[in-house]
This record gives structure tokens, C-alpha cells and sequence, in this order.
């Protein structure tokens, strides 16, 4: 679309919509309002409006959010399909209402820009990152770090919604620094193998226990050490097996390491020459 047809289509629907009357709504509230029990006076629900679609609605303690949305790219930008993005200074601070909740999660429903768009400099700047979010399989696409879709059945609403948080990718890497990972079975020598950190995995996360080596799930012989050992910028978890409790065998061209990491549990393999 050029420019010329860009700026006629925003002028005629300018145009347009300033010749329809705007409808006569209320505006929302600017404090949060509650739903009472008529018998006890007790508060039930209490709920602030976040603009657009987004509400926060909190109950005994427990909060869930639906798209904030503050930005508010103005129309001519949107329509003329310029660049758009979160404006900071439009966030505000975390509301008093979600002081002491927990945030149950976040819904956004689907990837438009004025339901998406906002979530994650919201979740940063009010201290949520934390935080369950659950949209369509779009918006987890667009937003990997912190959406994670809802489970469906079509032509169904939501039957279930999974972990709010993704997995982490986990790699190994066997013989750290080594060229070649060569294995020689029999010896009952300890071998190294790495939990490669980076920007999405912190290896902080990683419960020690419950990781095992190899196909017979030898455990770890002595405490790990944190080193950055690719060179990357990012700690990485060094533990070390007896090469005999592994069950390692001639001809193996793998060996993998089991655990759990973020409270997932996780399968990583790395290549391995055996002789």
C-alpha cells in the first residue's frame, strides 16, 4: 500500500467516524469497586479497571488480570501501520489493589496489539514476570517468555490450562572444552558433563538431586561447580559421574542427562564416540 492510499484511507475514516456521534457510556471507574455480601458487608470481588479490556480482579487474596493495556498508540499510527511498541511512561506503578495478592495469571485471550502488546513491560514494571499468562497459540508465539497457550478442544472452550511458565530449553555438553566427547567404558573414571546456562536458563534453577547420567542413571559424584565453561557470558553447572555407574556401552553414539530444572523435568543428550 503506498503512502498516497495510506494517508486517503486514514483521512476518510477519520472522516467517517467523526460524523457518528460517540455513544453516550459511562466512563469507567477510576478507583476500584467491590462486590459486597448483602448479609455480612464482607467484600467478595474487588475490581480496578487497567484500560481497554484489561481488569484486575482480586478475591480472598488471589488476583487475575486481563490484558492491561496503556500504550495507546494513536489511531493515525495504527492505521497508517507505522511502528508501534509499549510507552513506558504510560505504565504506571503496580496498583495498591495487587499489593499482598498473588497473581493467579494473566489473561490475553489472543495477540492483538491491545491485549498483547503491554503484558510483558507490565508483568517488569510491576514486579510479576513471575506470573501465569495464558493466550492462543498466536500469542505464545509472539510472546514465548511469558505466554503459554490454553489446552482445547475444538469447538470447546478451555478444559484446562497448562503450567504458566515454559520449560526451559536444557543442553549438555559432555567433556566440557573437550573437542571430541571420547568415552572409553569399563574404567570407572568421572566424566564431566556441563548444564550449558544462557539469557533463558539460569542454572540456579537446577535441582542437583535429581540428576542422572546415562542410561543406568548414575548420580552425580561430588558437588558441581558453576563456571562458564563456553565461554558465553552465562554460569554454567559442572557435575561429574563415575563413567562405570552410567552404563554407558561400546558403540553408544549419545549419553544423556536427566533432572529437573525450574521444576520441570527435562531430557538432554550430547554426542558421545565410544571405543
Amino acid at each position: 500500500m503506498t503512502q498516497r492510499v495510506r494517508c486517503a484511507l486514514a483521512a476518510a475514516l477519520g472522516l467517517a467516524c467523526a460524523t457518528v456521534p460517540p455513544p453516550d457510556l459511562p466512563s469507567p471507574p477510576a478507583e476500584p469497586i467491590s462486590a459486597c455480601d448483602g448479609a455480612s458487608g464482607a467484600a467478595v470481588v474487588t475490581v480496578e479497571y487497567l484500560r481497554a479490556g484489561g481488569f484486575a480482579i482480586v478475591h480472598e487474596g488471589e488476583a487475575l488480570l486481563t490484558a492491561p493495556f496503556y500504550s495507546n498508540p494513536s489511531f493515525l499510527r495504527v492505521g497508517l501501520g507505522l511502528s508501534i511498541g509499549p510507552d513506558d511512561q504510560r505504565i504506571p506503578a503496580r496498583p495498591p489493589l495487587l499489593e499482598g495478592a498473588r497473581v493467579a495469571g494473566v489473561l490475553v485471550g489472543h495477540a492483538h496489539y491491545d491485549h498483547l502488546m503491554d503484558v510483558p513491560s507490565v508483568l517488569a514494571r510491576w514486579g510479576l514476570d513471575a506470573a501465569p499468562v495464558y493466550g492462543s497459540r498466536t500469542a505464545a508465539n509472539a510472546d514465548s517468555r511469558h505466554v503459554v497457550y490454553p489446552v482445547t478442544r475444538p469447538g470447546t472452550w478451555v478444559r484446562e490450562l497448562r503450567s504458566a511458565r515454559l520449560p526451559p530449553e536444557i543442553r549438555i555438553d559432555v567433556r566440557p572444552r573437550k573437542v571430541q566427547n571420547k568415552l572409553r567404558p569399563g574404567p570407572n573414571v568421572p566424566i564431566a558433563v556441563a548444564v550449558l546456562g544462557s539469557e533463558e536458563v539460569d542454572v540456579e534453577d537446577v535441582d542437583l538431586a535429581t540428576l542422572a547420567f546415562g542410561p543406568d542413571g548414575a548420580a552425580a559424584e561430588r558437588k558441581a561447580k558453576r563456571v562458564d565453561v563456553d565461554g558465553d557470558g552465562f554460569e554454567d553447572l559442572v557435575t561429574r559421574y563415575r563413567l562405570r555407574e552410567t552404563g554407558i556401552a561400546r558403540g553408544d553414539t549419545e549419553a544423556c542427562l536427566t533432572g529437573i530444572a525450574d521444576g520441570f523435568e527435562f531430557l538432554s543428550c550430547d554426542a558421545v564416540v565410544t571405543r
